[in-house]
């Protein structure tokens, strides 16, 4: 997160701490605070398990990149994914977490126009 100073400059947003978006979130019950970490990780893990079935089965020249909050299928250098598979990609990842009884964080998985992403959370939060 990113915030506009008084010198008209992004400055970051502390995560933690006095000031911290997580310390001022903390009693505000849906927050991604006080969301659980291992349901987060328990969607990450679904959702990178159905992209690296989607690079097999469709045989995409790509690989799948893990984040704290998020997981993406890239193209490899020099390569492209094409938007009908990106698609594919990412209906499959979306049906699949909808249908599972692991988690009930809200998400967004999209294609990006040159990768797929599932982030944890989505723009209410």
């Amino acid at each position: 997160l990113l915030q506009l100073g008084h010198d008209y400059k992004l400055h970051p947003v502390k995560e933690s701490g006095a000031g911290g978006w997580q310390t001022s979130t903390r009693y505000i019950k849906e927050a991604p605070v006080n969301w659980d970490e291992a349901e987060i990780q328990t969607l990450l893990d679904i959702a990178q398990d159905e992209m690296n079935k989607s690079l097999q089965e469709q045989n995409l020249r790509g690989r799948v990149i893990r984040k704290k909050r998020a997981v993406g299928l890239v193209p490899k250098p020099d390569e492209q994914i094409s938007r009908e598979s990106l698609d594919e990609t990412v209906l499959r990842v979306q049906s699949v977490l909808d249908a599972s009884e692991c988690t009930h964080l809200p998400f967004c998985a999209f294609n990006g126009g040159r990768d797929v992403w599932v982030d944890v959370g989505n723009k209410r939060v």
